[in-house]
């Protein structure tokens, strides 16, 4: 979807936040301490009060910080490691357009005062300041512009000294006023005209902005999903369950929603397939559909509603018999696949180059042929096990290809009775700190497939996709320790979402030392063999009335990011303008 790719695009802003209220304050005093330097050392040259002034000045701005904090206090995303990122931001560009203003000054060769300079930069910082207390804090206009005023005022009065030395010979005293309508006249400007940017699907972007912070920064999902159910849609959703029974009545399940996890932590259903797994009894892989973002659901009471019509399940097919896999290689696709009599199970992978996911389209086109070679079901599976982006209609050709090729196979391959064995990290021993939070809460999984005096590994991870070159290393691994393993699949779990990267997830790989995945592969994998037993396999279904996010709310949701980002830009621009036509008029 490009709405979601677009959004994704624009995580990187939420990075520019300092990582800890630890770095926001050193960098607060740091930035405050340098301003004092410049102020008091470099521009009035009064190195005998700068000691003064620094004891003076940096407890005040610890203090003012708690002062805004308690000013704030009933603002929705008040929090103190958050106004100490605001006093951080604020003083550090203070700082810089004081040195901008008096690099200026020299090369310029000015006789008059350079405190403009100064009160500029402050005016700048109030207008920061009114900025985010309005877009991400939460609060009215006028407390924003109230308590925006008051940190900055204070600081200049003690960096600058009352009265100011040489206060009459400031010759352009009579601009401040005119410096201090425009910089925090644009910013208030500005937080009006960017909150009515997603209108009239959107009524406030900046309520959307703070029902995202509040799930991402305090764990909150409550307004975010007020957010997400208000504008999503009933659907009707086919959820497939391929169920392995041996004579104990002992089941293991293989599960494809045609749902998709999401859309990010702790909202809706991006914690749905741990949901499922324990659902299941923990003896299940929940495996990824051809599905995006607009099958998300949009809340955990959809989800939990979803969960609960899964009892309702109707039986498909069923079949003792197992074809020998069958493996297709076309252009870096691989298409694996599997037969239980009418029913195919056909798993998709592009690693280690990676795909986004797939169009809807791919799996219509792959049903119909299977459905034309005598299949009546099909569980086409996307095994989300490498990075990267939209497919090009090339690259759905040469995928097709390989889903089409493996699927004739199958249709021709013969069958045999098969054994089926099942083990997940509870099963085995294994070091708990050596897998990493780039794993969600249903760790790791094998499935083993015996047929025809031959053993088959599928693995499985409770993941946001896998490194790129995880798979091969895994595959190889196991391959050495005499071990056939056909795929290993992600569950695109997006608990593990909201992360300070690029993605905003750890990929399965990037954190777990990908060696350590191949060992605990292989333990789960023997332990698997031990477990095997005769089964029998049946395909349940079910349909499902829940409410999905769908497309329009993606589409509105980028809108009005996109309007706002514009026009912030524009703003940006205007500012810096300004600001650099007074350095140099």
């Amino acid at each position: 979807m490009e709405s979601v790719s677009s959004i994704h695009n624009r995580w990187s802003f939420t990075r520019l936040n300092p990582s800890s209220i630890k770095i926001s304050f050193i960098i607060s005093i740091a930035g405050t301490a340098f301003l004092i330097l410049v102020a008091r050392g470099w521009m009035y040259k009064q190195n005998g009060e700068l000691l003064y002034t620094l004891l003076f000045g940096l407890p005040s701005v610890v203090g003012l910080a708690f002062f805004d904090f308690w000013s704030l206090r009933k603002a929705p995303l008040n929090k103190l490691s958050k106004v100490f990122h605001v006093s951080a931001f604020s003083n550090v560009l203070w700082a810089s357009t004081a040195v901008l203003g008096l690099i200026s000054h020299i090369l310029l060769g000015r006789e008059s005062s350079p405190l403009l300079y100064l009160i500029e930069g402050m005016f700048l910082t109030i207008g920061l300041r009114i900025a985010i207390f309005r877009s991400v804090f939460g609060t009215r206009l006028l407390r924003s512009v109230m308590v925006g005023i008051v940190q900055p005022i204070i600081l200049a009065a003690i960096i600058i000294g009352v009265p100011p030395p040489n206060f009459s010979a400031v010759t352009q005293i009579d601009v401040v006023p005119l410096l201090g309508i425009i910089f925090v006249g644009i910013s208030i400007l500005w937080t009006v005209l960017a909150d009515k940017a997603g209108r009239p699907n959107i009524k406030s972007t900046f309520d959307l902005l703070q029902a995202f912070l509040a799930a991402w920064t305090d764990n909150d999902p409550n307004k975010m999903e007020r957010f997400t159910e208000s504008r999503s849609e009933q659907q009707i959703v086919k959820t497939l369950i391929g169920r392995f029974t041996n004579n104990n009545g002992d089941h293991v399940n293989i599960i494809l929603p045609d749902i998709h996890p999401g859309p990010f932590n702790p909202i809706g259903g991006s914690n749905l397939p741990y949901v499922l797994f324990t659902a299941f009894s923990r003896k299940a892989i929940v495996l990824h559909s051809i599905s995006d973002h607009s099958l998300n659901i949009p809340s955990k009471s959809e989800v939990d509603r979803y969960v609960m019509s899964l009892d309702k399940q109707k039986i498909n097919s069923g079949h003792n018999l197992c074809s020998l896999p069958c493996q297709v290689h076309v252009s870096g696709f691989t298409a694996t696949g599997l037969k239980f009599g009418n029913t195919a199970i056909l798993l998709l992978s592009r690693a280690p180059e990676g795909m986004d996911d797939l169009s809807d389209e791919i799996q219509k086109v792959l049903e119909g042929y299977s459905s034309s070679l005598g299949f009546s079901n099909t569980l086409v599976v996307d095994c989300h096990n490498a990075l990267g982006t939209q497919l090009s209609q090339r690259n759905n050709e040469f995928l097709l290809t390989a889903g089409k090729r493996c699927l004739k196979e199958l249709n021709q391959s013969q069958e045999f009775p098969f054994r089926i064995g099942f083990a997940n990290l509870r099963d085995i021993s294994y070091e708990a700190d050596s897998l990493k939070d780039d794993l969600g809460g249903s760790g790791l999984a094998t499935v083993v497939l015996h047929v025809n005096a031959r053993y088959f590994v599928i693995g499985w991870a409770d993941s946001n996709n896998m490194d790129n070159t995880v798979r091969r290393d895994i595959i190889s691994y196991m391959s050495k320790k005499g071990l056939e393993m056909l795929e290993i699949c992600t569950s695109d779990t997006h608990s593990t979402s909201g992360k300070r990267t690029r993605q905003g997830y750890y990929a399965f790989g990037s954190l777990t030392d990908p060696r350590v995945a191949s060992e605990i592969f292989y333990s789960l994998s023997k332990k698997s063999i031990e477990n095997v037993t005769s089964s029998k396999f049946e395909l349940f279904s079910t349909q499902t009335k829940v409410k999905l996010m769908g497309k329009r709310q993606f589409d509105e949701y980028a809108r009005a990011l996109n309007k706002s980002m514009h026009l912030s830009k524009i703003f940006v621009l205007v500012t810096i303008v300004v600001y650099a036509a007074t350095l140099l008029l």
